[in-house]
């Protein structure tokens, strides 16, 4: 037992750095042009999210679409390539999906919070997915072909879901919350990881 307290996140990653980056590489020239669509498409929509209710419905029907996406064609095509556990992963994105197109559906679904700390945390979140985080390339000092972004990568998607849920008033709350959250812990241990390996 005492020798699992001698390993390190290092120790637990089970790909390079360079692969991860370069899968991604690969990834964007091959979904190109529709990655900046996505990028387009998502400015659009941040620009028209006001206090009408349709904006959040449309918004969540687009993220359950990209959830998606991601689980069937990036997890289980590409990161799959370099990480064993992406067809299990995958699943919590398809389920992600379903449950946020189950929330669109409900008749009560998505009214609008502008008031709150919340609203004010998830257009923090919002930001973060749309303009932050793709600046991570630069300031890891990396290829800006490998850039993240909302629509096709996973964590952005994430980050922008989160601030979608915490500005409306959907039902399900906390389910929805779930997996983005379980996906950005993941996520963040394996930056660490692979920071620690740089």
């Amino acid at each position: 037992m005492s020798e699992w307290l001698t390993y390190s996140l290092h120790d637990l990653l089970i790909f390079s750095p360079d692969s991860y980056f370069a899968l991604f590489e690969i990834y964007n020239r091959q979904l190109w042009p529709w990655n900046v669509i996505a990028v387009l498409l998502a400015l659009a929509g941040f620009s028209l999210l006001s206090q009408r209710k349709i904006f959040i419905q449309a918004g969540m029907l687009s993220l359950s679409i990209i959830w998606l996406f991601i689980g069937m064609v990036f997890m289980q095509r590409y990161y799959a390539q370099i990480n064993t556990l992406a067809h299990g992963l995958s699943w919590l994105f398809i389920m992600q999906s379903l449950l946020m197109i189950l929330v669109v559906l409900m008749p009560a679904c998505c009214n609008v919070d502008t008031v709150s700390q919340r609203c004010k945390s998830g257009y923090l979140f919002l930001l973060a997915g749309l303009v932050v985080f793709p600046l991570l390339p630069w300031w890891m000092q990396r290829s800006w072909q490998s850039v993240e972004i909302i629509g096709i990568a996973p964590d952005p998607t994430a980050l922008m879901t989160l601030g979608l849920i915490l500005l409306s008033r959907v039902g399900l709350k906390v389910w929805l919350l779930v997996i983005p959250i379980i996906w950005l812990i993941v996520s963040t241990l394996t930056y660490m990881a692979m920071t620690l390996e740089t």
